[in-house]
């Protein structure tokens, strides 16, 4: 195998959107064409294939020999060559695999820089942005990319013209221009992650999931008659003042003649009107009506369609779609599916009321509505199951439990924590939500019942990572809890320094977050004491931000806290501040400099200033690390090594996996695969984990389901 490096761009045109269905039904979609690609070895000056000119015997032997192939989001180059061109050329041609590929937005996001190529290019030249994209070139390939007029017997007309071929490729020559200007910026992947990354290609883009074809038309159906049924009903509550149960601004703008004011009827917004006594009637009825239509959503079912002949769906994960290296969900967002309210039992049932082809969608809407009064939630809990294994096989699930609690607790040393969690696992312990609020409290894991229990379980989802009380009381309200309503039992239960702490925060800052005075401090109290019994996370925190500061003030000088390191360093001139994880794994922020902020309480501070995507609107900013942060991140990083390790090890050991959502693996193996070495496989500890409590609870069957 020679050294060079191909560098190659596609662009085609479809019956299909690419965005909507993804690389693998696009590629196998018949009307899928191949304009042009452009291409260049190494350094070379950039060439134009196009169709009726020979493709280059020299692209064809590098390939054939196993060639480094370069390329952004270079699994739609894959699949363009392996599928779309030969079966356009009627030619045959050497197969292209995964492990010859070179992802430059894998390497990107890896270092903590933006998946969109032009927005990367700025990011990595941000003072001149000599390598921009072609604004007006990419407006040219949106337009080619779909047909022109299709006509009513499916043929379809496309925008083929010279001028416009001719512009389309000078588009594409560009795109190869940018592309290896980035790559230039950008490390090769360690070869832990290149493993992680051949894994999420072997998932997404070649196993895929099977799903349950006939459940998911049967659903399909009655969703439609369901949706009739809501929009029947809005217009009965509302006396036909809001026509359509999606109509958000006709909704709000009857809830106002009803005297309730909102300004938006999100999931959060919902539930906290919902959770408000004083709303009832009519109101409350029309709230509940659209969250239960929420819950379902029309678009989460019809993703389901979008699968291959053999019925799988594939590219449903996103590599490194979270800073700290977790995949996140795309397409069918199979990672914010609802949490079951059914008992497991009534979900199955669900699911073979769906399935059955016998009832009509009407009939099965009588039946769901009289054994479980609202048809939509119930349908909700159901979607798991559409997700199948294959004949012959069965799907093998494993979770780790409470892992971020686990990762959190071993780097900080926090032994009481590492205590309980063994102790629990081996079930000689309480449950670590009633031992968090008993600590708290002062009293014995006796005296913590459910009611007391819920807010152990609060506490812990919230505070981790320094979250403070507006953190706590919004996790509160996921889990439908008033914080008020805790009031005595909790300024009479922690320390009389979380209460003096508590008003004087409450005068001082806490007044302004918007939340009622008693909602907060009790928060606030829940919060101190929190952090008083967890010292070695506290500790964490601040060590955490003491040695990323340090590590930018003094570049090349490591900085470490037990198994954390920092130290800034430049790469191609960009100074990054890396995190190394246990693992060895290493978190990039890019652009990082030292810097003084203020705090809510008008406090000045030191911190770290960074350049990284908002998670909340995914574009390319500054923010600001503390404490919490690399604590949060740090934790994330640590969770996912541990299940791509383990996933990686039991892939080796016969288990090979289709999905992972959050720290659970989904493998799918033939019918006579050892569930309980399977189960063994997952809670192995990695050297760098010694002596954390691991433990991965799940099941084995033929539908996927949350037990």
């Amino acid at each position: 195998m020679s050294d060079d490096r191909l560098h190659i761009d596609f662009e085609s045109r479809s019956l299909l959107d690419l965005t909507k269905v993804g690389t693998v039904i696009y590629a196998n979609e018949p009307s899928t064409y191949v304009w042009c690609f452009a291409w260049a070895f190494n350094h070379d000056k950039v060439a134009l294939w196009e169709p009726g000119q020979p493709i280059p015997k020299r692209i064809i032997e590098h390939i054939a020999n196993g060639g480094t192939v370069s390329g952004f989001s270079v699994q739609f180059e894959y699949h363009m060559w392996n599928i779309v061109l030969p079966r356009q050329l009627g030619q045959v041609l050497p197969p292209m695999t995964y492990q010859q590929l070179d992802c430059t937005q894998a390497r990107a996001v890896v270092m903590g820089l933006p998946r969109n190529l032009d927005a990367l290019a700025g990011a990595l030249d941000q003072k001149h942005h000599r390598m921009q994209k072609d604004a007006a070139g990419r407006r040219l390939m949106l337009q080619m990319a779909r047909p022109r007029h299709v006509a009513p017997d499916g043929s379809a007309t496309w925008w083929d013209d010279p001028d416009r071929r001719h512009r389309l490729g000078l588009y594409c020559v560009q795109d190869v221009e940018v592309e290896r200007y980035c790559e230039h910026y950008l490390r090769p992947l360690t070869p832990q992650h290149r493993q992680y990354w051949e894994m999420d290609f072997r998932m997404n883009f070649i196993r895929g999931i099977q799903i349950d074809t006939q459940l998911v038309e049967q659903a399909r159906d009655l969703l439609a008659l369901a949706a009739k049924h809501a929009n029947k009903q809005i217009r009965r509550i509302t006396g036909g003042a809001c026509t359509g149960i999606a109509q958000i601004q006709g909704l709000r703008a009857w809830l106002a003649t009803e005297g309730v004011e909102t300004d938006s009827l999100d999931k959060e917004h919902l539930q906290a009107l919902l959770d408000n006594e004083d709303i009832d009637g009519k109101a409350r009825e029309a709230l509940q009506l659209r969250q239960d239509f929420g819950k379902a959503s029309l678009a989460k079912i019809a993703q389901f369609v979008r699968r291959t002949a053999d019925g799988r769906m594939h590219g449903l994960l996103l590599f490194n779609g979270a800073g700290p290296g977790r995949w996140t969900g795309q397409g069918a967002q199979l990672h914010n599916l609802p949490r079951p309210e059914l008992e497991a039992a009534s979900v199955e049932y669900v699911v073979r009321v769906l399935r059955n082809t016998y009832y009509t969608a009407q009939e099965k809407y009588a039946l769901l509505e009289m054994l479980f009064g609202a048809v939509l939630p119930a349908m909700a809990d159901a979607i798991r199951g559409f997700i199948i294994a294959q004949p012959g096989h069965k799907l093998l699930v494993r979770d780790f439990s409470q892992i971020e609690g686990r990762c959190i607790s071993r780097i900080a040393g926090e032994q009481w924590k590492l205590d309980a969690y063994r102790d629990y696992d081996a079930g000689r312990g309480p449950d670590l939500y009633k031992l968090a609020v008993a600590k708290a409290f002062g009293i014995s894991v006796e005296d913590v019942d459910s009611y007391l229990r819920q807010l152990g379980k609060t506490m812990e989802l919230s505070l981790g990572f320094a979250g403070g009380a507006p953190a706590l009381n919004k996790q509160a309200r996921k889990y439908r809890i008033n914080l008020a309503d805790y009031y005595a039992i909790v300024s009479q239960s922690v320390s009389r320094s979380a209460v003096s702490k508590a008003e004087w925060g409450w005068t001082t800052f806490g007044f302004k977050t918007g939340i009622k005075e008693r909602t907060w401090m009790v928060a606030e109290m829940l919060k101190l004491a929190w952090r008083e019994t967890n010292p070695a996370i506290v500790e964490l925190w601040n060590k955490l931000d003491e040695c990323a500061i340090a590590a930018v003030r003094e570049p090349k000088k490591v900085f470490t806290y037990r198994a954390i390191s920092f130290q800034l360093g430049k790469i191609k001139g960009i100074p990054y501040l890396m995190c190394q994880l246990p693992s060895g794994r290493i978190l990039y922020y890019p652009y990082a400099t030292w810097t003084e902020q203020t705090t809510p309480w008008g406090a000045q501070k030191e911190s770290v200033r960074f350049m990284g995507i908002n998670p909340l609107n995914r574009k390319w900013t500054s923010s600001h690390g503390r404490g919490g942060l690399w604590a949060e991140n740090i934790t994330q990083g640590d969770a996912f090594d541990l299940i791509a390790a383990a996933m990686l090890r039991c892939e080796d050991a016969g288990f090979p996996p289709v999905l992972s959502v959050h720290d659970e693996n989904i493998a799918e193996a033939p019918l006579w695969a050892d569930d309980a070495l399977y189960g063994r496989l997952m809670a192995q500890r990695p050297p760098w984990a010694r002596g954390m409590p691991l433990a991965a609870d799940g099941f084995s069957g033929h539908r996927y389901a949350k037990k």
